[in-house]
């Protein structure tokens, strides 16, 4: 398996200078899909994307890769097969871009629920960390 071989970290490199094309979206989103890889790659793979995208000059064809990385996106994002948060500003700064486009907004309103619910965890973490607080406090007051 090319995985197991000294020159995995090569074709990982290859896959990340790619021009950005449906084929190479689909070959990446399989060895994501079969391979735990290192989140580096994924994150360098997402920032080409979002760089490949903005750089092109056709309108139609530039709306169509928005739209492909938009669905690649929240598929990764919904298997859990990237970090969101440590790319997160520069995935809603592209959404923010191409907000006129469907994907663009779904994936932005899928990044904000994440957030929301984020949050929510956050703050429930924080309650529950006080209430044991507090009754430890208690019982300090009790011995």
């Amino acid at each position: 398996m090319l995985a197991q071989t000294p020159q995995f970290g090569e074709y990982l490199t290859v896959l990340i200078n790619l021009d950005l094309s449906l084929h190479s979206m689909e070959v990446v989103n399989k060895i994501t899909a079969s391979l735990e890889l290192p989140p580096q790659f994924i994150h360098f793979y997402i920032r080409n994307c979002i760089t490949n995208c903005t750089e092109i000059s056709d309108k139609n064809t530039q709306h169509r890769f928005v739209r492909l990385v938009c669905v690649f996106l929240t598929a990764l994002i919904r298997n859990r097969l990237v970090n969101v948060q440590e790319i997160l500003i520069e995935i809603q700064a592209f959404c923010i871009d191409h907000s006129r486009i469907r994907e663009a907004t779904g994936l932005f309103r899928l990044l904000k629920s994440l957030d929301s619910k984020e949050n929510q965890l956050r703050k429930l973490n924080n309650e529950n960390f006080i209430r044991v607080f507090k009754k430890t406090d208690v019982m300090i007051c009790y011995i």
